[in-house]
């Protein structure tokens, strides 16, 4: 039973995202700071990024300082950097103050048949005892997200480096075939472990999106795609997307970047995948900018994602389809954070926006 500290109704948003992934209803998410958050300093960057104590406690700082409107919930994304998975499989994780690097280990490409998971690894570890501390302290006012496992490519990507893979793919295509089937297969069981604790503690799942679906769900992602054609995309990674679906009970792609959009017709083929979130990327035009792109992706008949500025919202609920879109924004204020609610909740009522 979800409890009201910050979100007063929790079914009427949880119906409200129900109907979202239905295509049925438009999510719009806004946060707004309530004060300056008094966070309490770190002794170093590794307490930073994996203390359960400093972790949790500087999510729960964040919640009390900060207006959730809309369809915007609290929730911790247990983040110990992009692609942690490949950590857990012995990369080097390398602390900064806005993210956490790797550094390859495979520099044979042999040794992708002979990949070994140590239960006992020290980020897996520390991944779990975060999560199980955050479902302990959330007392049905918060939810707590699955870690940032990242895609199959990305984590092969980070065990043997970039062009590796891409000549890889090119001169060994069975070797790193064998080696996505392994990955992925070791992506379900980190997933599942993690499920099972939260299952036990909350009603439904969230991944580093935020959005809130009852069962299992998460966003997938391979940037690594950006590197390779549509056929290879084909070939290589589409068959283990369409085996995450299938495992999956909702599910969004994260699209990231020009690069990404050569395969946007073989995602479209996934019939299990609702969503589809698209990302810009770096020194891109602002969202607004990419309506052909984003019909075509509601004319596929799939929800989006969008992440947005303010400025960005005015044309995109103007010329967008707004059952199955997700908009998520910030303001300075709560009472600017207000109006933008109303305006979209007027264009939702088919009124003058």
């Amino acid at each position: 039973m979800m409890k009201g500290r910050y979100i007063k109704d929790w079914q009427a948003l949880k119906e409200r995202h129900l109907a979202w992934w239905r295509g049925e209803g438009y999510l719009f998410q806004i946060v707004a700071p309530k004060r300056a958050p008094q966070y309490p300093p770190a002794k170093n960057l590794e307490e930073y990024w994996t203390d359960p104590e400093f972790v949790v406690g500087r999510w729960e700082e964040y919640f009390a300082s900060t207006y959730f409107l809309g369809d915007a919930f609290p929730y911790i994304f247990v983040n110990l950097g992009p692609t942690i998975a490949s950590a857990y499989l012995g990369c080097p994780l390398i602390f900064q103050n806005d993210t956490t690097w790797q550094e390859p280990i495979i520099d044979d490409i042999e040794q992708l048949l002979n990949l070994n998971f140590d239960p006992n690894n020290k980020w897996w570890r520390r991944t779990l005892e975060i999560i199980s501390l955050a479902c302990q302290r959330s007392q049905g006012e918060y939810i707590v997200s699955f870690t940032d496992l990242g895609g199959i490519s990305d984590i092969l990507a980070h065990l043997y480096g970039t062009l590796n893979l891409c000549i890889g793919m090119l001169e060994h295509p069975d070797i790193i075939k064998r080696a996505i089937e392994w990955v992925a297969g070791f992506w379900l069981k980190l997933y599942e472990e993690q499920y099972e604790i939260l299952r036990n503690y909350q009603d439904g799942t969230c991944g580093w999106l935020a959005i809130w679906a009852p069962g299992k769900s998460y966003p997938l992602q391979e940037d690594f795609s950006c590197m390779i054609s549509p056929q290879m995309f084909r070939d290589f990674l589409l068959p283990q997307l369409k085996r995450q679906t299938e495992f999956l009970d909702h599910s969004i792609y994260h699209l990231d970047g020009p690069g990404a959009i050569q395969h946007l017709d073989a995602l479209l083929e996934l019939p299990r995948l609702q969503a589809i979130q698209w990302v810009p990327g770096a020194g891109a035009p602002p969202m607004r900018e990419w309506l052909p792109l984003l019909k075509r992706i509601q004319e596929a008949g799939r929800n989006l994602v969008l992440d947005v500025t303010p400025e960005d919202i005015q044309p995109l609920i103007t010329n967008l389809d707004i059952k199955g879109l997700c908009l998520r924004t910030w303001c300075g204020s709560k009472e600017e954070a207000e109006e933008l609610l109303r305006s979209v909740e007027r264009r939702a009522r088919g009124l003058s926006p």
